[in-house]
C-alpha cells in the first residue's frame, strides 16, 4: 500500500483510477477537489486545463464531461479528482548531476544564463528558437540547478516524437537522476522521478 501511494505523490487522478489500482478512497492522507467545474457558464477541467462553453459537452444526466483529457479516462462534473501532497522524497545530491556539458554559443550562453535565473526565481519564461537552435542544452544549467535543490522537474511537449528524440539526451547529460518518459502508449509505468 505504501508503494502505491507513493506512486500518487503529486499527480492528480480520478476514483477509477484509484480504483484500478486497489486504493481505498478512504485514505486520510487524499486532497479532494471537484475533477470539472462550471464557473459562468464555461466549463473548466481541474485536471488538463481545458475551458469551453459548457453547453458544447453537455451529458444526458445533466453533467458535463472534458473531452481534451479522456485518453486518460473521462472526467465529469460529478467526480472528484484526488491526490497526495508531494513529498519532495528525491535524492539530496551534493555534487554537479550534470555530465555532459555542451559548448554554447554567446546567445545560446545569454539565454542559458537568463533560463537559470528564471528558474532561481521560480518565474516562467518562454523559450521560442527554430528547431536546432539548441534549446535542450540551453536549458541543462537551469535542469541541473533545480535538480541539486531537489525540485520536481517535468518538460512537456504535444508532440510525441520530440518527447522520444528529447529524452535520451536529457538522460544521457543527467545519468545520476532517475526518470520516467511518459505519454499515452509509451510503455513506461508511472514512477515516483
Amino acid at each position: 500500500m505504501e508503494k502505491t501511494l507513493n506512486l500518487l505523490m503529486g499527480r492528480q487522478v480520478s476514483s477509477p483510477q484509484l480504483q484500478a489500482l486497489g486504493v481505498a478512497l478512504d485514505s486520510t492522507e487524499f486532497k479532494q477537489r471537484p475533477a470539472v467545474i462550471i464557473k459562468k457558464g464555461r466549463l473548466f477541467c481541474q485536471r488538463c486545463g481545458f475551458q469551453a462553453p459548457r453547453t458544447d459537452y453537455a451529458l444526458p444526466d445533466k453533467s458535463y464531461y472534458c473531452p481534451a483529457c479522456l485518453a486518460w479516462g473521462r472526467l465529469t462534473t460529478t467526480m472528484s479528482l484526488y491526490s497526495i501532497p508531494e513529498a519532495n522524497d528525491f535524492k539530496k545530491y551534493s555534487q554537479d548531476l550534470l555530465e555532459k556539458k555542451t559548448r554554447l554559443s554567446l546567445w545560446q550562453k545569454k539565454a542559458a544564463k537568463e533560463l537559470l535565473q528564471t528558474v532561481k526565481r521560480k518565474q516562467e519564461r518562454l523559450l521560442w528558437a527554430v528547431t536546432g537552435a539548441g534549446k535542450t542544452e540551453m536549458l541543462f544549467e537551469a535542469l541541473n540547478f533545480a535538480l541539486l535543490n531537489q525540485q520536481r522537474v517535468c518538460l512537456a511537449t504535444p508532440r510525441v516524437d520530440v518527447y522520444n528524440e528529447l529524452y535520451p539526451r536529457l538522460c544521457q547529460a543527467f545519468p545520476k537522476v532517475k526518470s520516467s518518459l511518459l505519454y499515452q502508449n509509451s510503455g513506461q509505468e508511472y514512477t515516483y522521478t
